[in-house]
């Protein structure tokens, strides 16, 4: 009967290890972004693919002794930062355009 319990408690303690409980704080991936709207304006200009820009900034992230557990390195995520810094580029044009004569034709 002893020796039951004893392997109850070892599957609940197992069990718990394995699966986070409500209590205990997740730990998620890494969401530091790497791509800063002078880098996406480059990256733009030399026509690098997303896919070559992740293995660019992957290697990159390795030369400067930085971990790949600290930044966010594939490609939807770079794409997605990307389009975000183009999206923002182009409101601030349009938001800088100023007509001060008016159209004619």
């Amino acid at each position: 009967m002893k020796e039951a319990q004893e392997e109850m408690g070892e599957e609940k303690s197992l069990s718990s290890a394995v699966a986070p409980t409500a209590s205990e704080p997740v730990s998620k991936r890494a969401r530091n972004t790497v791509i800063t709207p002078r880098l996406a304006a480059a990256l733009d200009r030399a026509r690098v693919s997303d896919r070559n820009a992740t293995l660019i900034l992957a290697e990159a992230a390795l030369s400067f002794y930085c971990s790949a557990a600290e930044i966010t390195v594939n490609r939807s995520t770079i794409r997605r930062q990307r389009k975000g810094c183009r999206t923002n580029f182009a409101a601030s044009i349009k938001k800088d355009f100023a007509v001060k004569v008016p159209f004619r034709l």
